[in-house]
């Protein structure tokens, strides 16, 4: 069940727009609120359009299941939340 983990690598320390579009692909494998359009793979770096490759792949195979599904969205928006959320106190 961890395949899904293993295909997609966080790296929390880098934050640009490449991992911010990396971010927003995976989110929308694991759940529909997330959108993330095609035509932005190719402006992906390829090591980030691999990722984004195989686990469309993954996916469309049917192997992804409903607990690693809930596993890549618990992992993308706490990224997101490490990204996007000011850090302190409010």
């Amino acid at each position: 069940m961890q395949r899904a983990l293993a295909l997609f690598p966080v790296n929390r320390s880098v934050r640009d727009e490449a991992g911010d579009t990396l971010l927003h692909f995976v989110g929308s494998l694991a759940h529909p609120d997330f959108v993330c359009s095609l035509a932005l793979l190719p402006a992906l770096p390829p090591e980030y359009r691999q990722v984004v490759l195989d686990l469309m792949a993954y996916a469309l195979d049917g192997k992804l299941v409903e607990g690693e599904r809930l596993a890549l969205f618990d992992e993308v928006t706490a990224a997101m939340g490490e990204r996007f959320l000011p850090s302190g106190p409010l």
